[in-house]
Order: structure tokens, then C-alpha cells, then sequence
């Protein structure tokens, strides 16, 4: 067999595991990231969702002395809202993420 059917018959099908473990690593890392989108991006309509949900002030009105206070139903749902990618991204890949943890940490 040439090294190309060697690398994709043996070697990729051993390292799925840890691979798919990387990228849900990394997706989370990347998806839930705050400070870089902040230095990078400075319009409001490119914002990321957590950028958004960071940022999120409600309007306290133009009344002298009326405090504003976050509304929390909007918040939650936008949290809720915001790791729905992240749960369905894990619940996928949750078999191949646990092999891929303990991949190493059982001598054969």
C-alpha cells in the first residue's frame, strides 16, 4: 500500500479519538473567546454573541435618579440561546471526546 493509504487506513482511524477531542477543545475555546473579538472588531453589527451578551445594558430612560436594572429573562435566554451550539457540538462528539481523554492514560 502506498503512504497515503497507509495514513488513511491505519493511522487516522487510531487518531479519530484524539482529533475530534482537539477540535471540540479548540471550538470551545474559540466560540467563547471575549477579549480578542473586543480588541478586533469595533462595530456593533459585527459582534459576537458573547461580545453582545457582555455588552448588554438595558436603556435606563432619561429620568434623573431612575436606576436601570438588567432585565434577566433577556439575559438568560440569550445565555440559553448562546450555548446551544456548544451542547449539540458535544453531545456528538461526547463518545469519541471521552476516548479520546482516555486514550492515553490506560496501559495496553
Amino acid at each position: 500500500a502506498s503512504e497515503f493509504r497507509c495514513v488513511w487506513s491505519i493511522a487516522l482511524p487510531l487518531a479519530r479519538p484524539i482529533l475530534i477531542t482537539i477540535a471540540i477543545m479548540n471550538f470551545l475555546s474559540i466560540y467563547n473567546d471575549l477579549i480578542w473579538p473586543m480588541l478586533m472588531i469595533s462595530t456593533p453589527n459585527l459582534q459576537t454573541i458573547s461580545m453582545a451578551l457582555a455588552s448588554y445594558a438595558p436603556d435606563a430612560g432619561n429620568s434623573v435618579g431612575k436606576i436601570s436594572r438588567p432585565d434577566l429573562g433577556i439575559i438568560t435566554s440569550g445565555y440559553v440561546f448562546a450555548s446551544v451550539p456548544l451542547l449539540l457540538m458535544f453531545t456528538l462528539g461526547m463518545r469519541y471526546f471521552i476516548e479520546g481523554l482516555t486514550s492515553g492514560s490506560i496501559k495496553a
